[in-house]
């Protein structure tokens, strides 16, 4: 076989060898990391609807990530504040619905997560579901802890509504 030949077939193998790898590269979904950084970047600039669409992908990688949880949770509310100041009060409601949702699912997760607890709250609380909101605290005081952190936000949340005696009881 003359030299350029061999070369010819080697180029040839190395082509169609290249050319598949190429192609499945390039419809690989994104990972799950490139997602997250996309999606954060858009919360930092405000953007919490594209965010919160990078996000869900990336919860289909990992749907079980808290962190990732939490942030869906902050853009769904966020997109909430927005739906309500646009006056547009039905939208507002199904976004908050995705954030309780997604704040009761890092519950199921880590009970007790404070961050989630305080989410969950506010957007019961933007919801109207005030009732819902302190029997969410008054559970996560006494099952959860009671730690000091935990024992402060259900009395913050008892003297908002007005219940003064209960609260500095748990302020003691």
């Amino acid at each position: 076989m003359c030299t350029s030949h061999r070369k010819r077939r080697t180029l040839s193998l190395a082509a169609s060898s290249l050319i598949p790898a190429l192609l499945l590269a390039g419809c690989q979904k994104p990972h799950y990391l490139e997602l997250r950084k996309d999606g954060m970047q858009a919360m930092a600039r405000g953007d919490y609807a594209p965010a919160a669409t990078l996000l869900a992908e990336a919860e289909q990688i990992r749907p079980r990530e808290v962190s990732n949880l939490q942030d869906l949770a902050v853009c769904h509310t966020q997109v909430a504040r927005r739906k309500f100041e646009q006056l547009n009060h039905a939208a507002a409601m199904r976004e908050l619905d995705k954030s309780i949702d997604y704040y009761r699912r890092i519950l199921d997760i880590q009970p007790g997560n404070m961050v989630a607890t305080e989410g969950l709250n506010t957007s019961l609380e933007l919801k109207g579901q005030y009732e819902e909101a302190l029997a969410q605290a008054e559970w996560t005081a006494e099952n959860v802890g009671p730690s000091a952190k935990q024992m402060m936000f259900l009395a913050r949340e008892l003297e908002e509504r007005g219940d003064i005696d209960n609260a500095l009881l748990r302020y003691r």
